[in-house]
C-alpha cells in the first residue's frame, strides 16, 4: 500500500469515475436483432506523494516537497451490432465499434509541499478506434460447444508501431 512507502496523514489521492450507457434494440426477423449503443467513461486521478530528505526515528521526516501525477481519460464510442441464429445449433454475432479516447498523463516534482502547477512532462496519447468483429457459436451437443472469432482494430493517431491489429478470439 501506499501508507507504507509515503506518510499516509501527507499522501492525497483523489479519483473520480462516471458512466453513461444506453443502447436499442430493434428485431429484424424471427432469427435476428440489430442492437446499438453508445457510451461515455470518464475517468480522472490526481495523486499527491509526498518526499523528505530526511529520515527522523526510521521515519519521514517532514515533508519537503511533493511529486505530482495526473491522469485523465474520456472514452466514447457507438457499437452496432448484428446476432443472427442460423439454425437451431448456429449463432453468429458481428459488429462494428469506433470509439474516441482522449487522455492526458502530467507530472513532476513541486519545490515544496504544495502543488505549484510546475510539471516535469505533459502527455495527451487521444486516438481513434475503429473496430470489427465477428463471433459464431456452433452447438454439436450439449457437451460441446465450438466458438470461433475474429476482431480487427485499427487505430488512428495512436502510435506507428500501433496502427492495426488482426486477433483470432
Amino acid at each position: 500500500t501506499y501508507a507504507t512507502v509515503f506518510p499516509s496523514d501527507k499522501l492525497l489521492i483523489r479519483s473520480h469515475m462516471a458512466a453513461l450507457e444506453t443502447g436499442t434494440s430493434k428485431t429484424l426477423t424471427a432469427y435476428s436483432t440489430l442492437t446499438a449503443r453508445a457510451y461515455l467513461f470518464d475517468f480522472s486521478e490526481m495523486g499527491d506523494y509526498p518526499y523528505s530528505n530526511n529520515l527522523v526515528n526510521n521515519n519521514i521526516g517532514p515533508v519537503e516537497y511533493i511529486s505530482t501525477t495526473d491522469l485523465k481519460s474520456r472514452q466514447y464510442g457507438v457499437e452496432l451490432r448484428l446476432d443472427q441464429l442460423l439454425g437451431q445449433h448456429h449463432h453468429l454475432l458481428s459488429g462494428l465499434e469506433i470509439k474516441r479516447v482522449l487522455s492526458s498523463h502530467q507530472g513532476g516534482s513541486q519545490g515544496s509541499p504544495q502543488r505549484d502547477g510546475s510539471y516535469s512532462f505533459r502527455r495527451t496519447p487521444n486516438y481513434w478506434q475503429l473496430s470489427l468483429f465477428s463471433q459464431d457459436e456452433i452447438k454439436f451437443n450439449e457437451r460441446n460447444t465450438l466458438y470461433l472469432g475474429l476482431r480487427y482494430d485499427h487505430y488512428q493517431d495512436f502510435s506507428a508501431a500501433v496502427q492495426g491489429r488482426l486477433s483470432p478470439r
